[in-house]
């Protein structure tokens, strides 16, 4: 699956680079992170003693710093920071999880820091009681007032509200010093395993 998913990104990445059109360019790249997203997933798996659960942890580093390198504006000096438990999730929890995080990240990458030196996104992944909580947070100019995450028709966001409902998750939004995204689902859908055991 792994191998099959890296051919799917360097496909993309081909004809991403023999289209003149920027804007399906943009949609190709962003497909890419896409699937990155999930090759990552399965990458964490098979460096894993146990095959059904992925180092989350460690996942969403490589994530972010995927990301970080794909979006990166030479004019904007942005800061990744985390504060995360070390836990793992099961497959199942971790790719809608995952893609997730990537579209949070990567539209805070795209839009949140427009006409601005530097900024902040700050990840956040804990357990409180039996929910896991995944936070994506950035100090930027804020998700604009008229942008509803479950009925706006911008395919990110629309993925994020979509992938959430999936899971069974609840996702809240805060407009204050930039935008936070929250997601909150029950330990039900994912079982914590501690790195150490």
């Amino acid at each position: 699956m792994k191998n099959n998913l890296q051919v799917i990104t360097s496909l993309l990445n081909l004809q991403a680079d023999r289209i003149p059109d920027e804007r399906v360019r943009v949609v190709l790249r962003e497909n890419q992170a896409r699937i990155k997203s999930m090759a990552l997933v399965h990458e964490e798996l098979y460096q894993s003693e146990d095959l059904a659960w992925v180092s989350f942890t460690d996942y969403l580093r490589r994530l972010t710093q995927g990301l970080m390198q794909m979006y990166s504006n030479p004019g904007t000096a942005i800061s990744m920071r985390f504060a995360m438990d070390d836990l793992r999730l099961g497959i199942d929890a971790a790719i809608p999880c995952g893609l997730m995080v990537n579209e949070l990240v990567t539209n805070a990458l795209k839009h949140a820091f427009i006409g601005r030196s530097h900024g902040v996104i700050n990840i956040g992944f804990s357990q409180n009681e039996n929910a896991f909580i995944i936070s994506v947070a950035d100090d930027g100019v804020g998700l604009p007032e008229g942008i509803d995450v479950d009925t706006t028709e911008t395919l990110g966001l629309h993925l994020v509200s979509t992938l959430a409902e999936q899971l069974g998750a609840t996702l809240s939004v805060t407009r204050k010093d930039g935008t936070a995204f929250v997601v909150s689902f029950e330990e039900r859908r994912a079982r914590p395993v501690p790195l150490g055991e």
